[in-house]
């Protein structure tokens, strides 16, 4: 048998709010479909997070189903994501719109087993890490079922420490008992990976088929987008790759005395107006100059050909005389901010507080502790009730001395 796997479609996400973003997921979808079509294949295995969300949208459902359709494939096997789950009760998972009513020979595995003549497939529904030993239970429960399948495969949704990128994570691939599988397939973590666990088992790490922010964008510079075929007789696996249309363009920038951030946009529109589809900027630049007002205004100016411009700035320039800058029409963002940050203690004065607190900051830091001090002695009586410390006070000051960045 082939099979091809996918996994982490995330049909519906909106990336940075832009439509064009949510459509860009839906015609990767499509484009990820329409070569997989091409492979011939006896089965197709979709490692979970079908959707971005448990109440997705129409257009979401139709591509799904639209996509499913053009694969034109046996068998089709998914398994229940994070994303697409509501943590309660009786609920109903939108996976379990699609089975055989609306797909021949769909199959969702919900910590259950499909085995025929030529493979046995075990699929576990998304576990988080406080309930771990009850997906280790279910498992290990499944893999003591006995088949008489020439291969067997393992679907989860799930991180395992060796395969995640990240520290700190409770399960890891040794904790499963995997012994029993030719093939197991994790969905979850977005990264593509894949490895032999040991001489017969082989681990298989999808990732995601899009990009859903620039760490993600730089794995798939390393390792593409795309999906697996794997050969169930000759035990062989290939990568395929599929392309994503819309390019990001990532990097950390100095700029300096003999640095021009304009010139350097310039280039990058003249860069982007050469593709087909407008790319996303997310730079970091390290500013190490006296004009980071003018930089910040160059970086939030409309520019052609570039869908969204997602960079930041980072300040390398300390500044003693003035914590942070401004402008008028952003006091209403800042004192909302305040407000945030003094959400134990809201009331009508804290607008008031919050301008107070940003003009000292601004043109009088060293008046800030007396300004404290009688904003303490004036909330004496209420200081149990609102249970606020200098604490909060000085994470409200590490916030103002961050907004030189954008």
């Amino acid at each position: 048998m082939r099979i091809g796997i996918i996994s982490d479609l995330h049909l519906g996400f909106r990336q940075y709010g832009s439509i064009e973003r949510e459509t860009d997921f839906y015609n990767q979808f499509y484009l990820v479909c329409s070569e997989m079509s091409k492979q011939d294949l006896d089965a197709v295995i979709i490692a979970g997070d079908l959707f971005n969300t448990p109440n997705p949208s129409p257009a979401a459902i139709h591509t799904y189903r639209e996509g499913i359709k053009s694969l034109n494939t046996p068998m089709i096997f998914a398994i229940k994501g994070n994303h697409t789950m509501v943590m309660r009760d009786n609920h109903y998972s939108i996976d379990e719109f699609f089975g055989k009513n609306e797909f021949e020979n769909y199959y969702l595995l919900d910590d259950c087993q499909y085995k025929d003549n030529d493979i046995a497939i075990d699929g576990i529904t998304y576990r988080n890490n406080s309930s771990k030993e009850e997906f280790l239970t279910i498992q290990k429960m499944l893999a003591e079922k006995k088949t008489l399948s020439p291969y067997r495969i393992l679907v989860v949704h799930q991180s395992f420490n060796e395969f995640c990128g990240f520290m700190g994570e409770d399960l890891s691939i040794t904790d499963i008992d995997y012994e029993p599988y030719d093939l197991i397939v994790c969905g979850h973590i977005h990264s593509r990976t894949d490895a032999q666990i040991n001489k017969d088992t082989l681990f298989i790490q999808p990732g995601s088929i899009e990009r859903m922010n620039t760490t993600e964008a730089r794995d798939e510079e390393k390792n593409g987008k795309g999906f697996y075929v794997v050969d169930t007789e000759t035990k062989s696996y290939d990568f395929h790759q599929v392309e994503c249309p819309r390019k990001f363009f990532l990097g950390d920038v100095d700029i300096d005395e003999n640095f021009s951030i304009t010139d350097f946009y310039r280039k990058l529109v003249k860069k982007a107006s050469k593709l087909k589809v407008a790319p996303i900027i997310s730079y970091k630049f390290h500013n190490h100059t006296d004009d980071i007002a003018g930089i910040r205004d160059i970086i939030l100016d409309k520019k052609e050909n570039i869908l969204i411009d997602n960079s930041g700035i980072y300040d390398e320039v300390e500044r003693d005389d003035i914590l942070v800058e401004v402008t008028d029409t952003e006091l209403p963002t800042v004192a909302r901010a305040l407000k945030m940050g003094l959400e134990k203690s809201l009331d009508d004065k804290d607008a008031e507080f919050a301008l107070d607190l940003y003009n000292l900051l601004k043109n009088d830091a060293d008046g800030i502790d007396i300004f404290l001090d009688d904003y303490y002695k004036e909330r004496e009586s209420d200081v149990e009730e609102i249970k606020i410390d200098y604490d909060e006070i000085e994470e409200l000051e590490r916030f103002f001395e961050n907004l030189g960045g954008v």
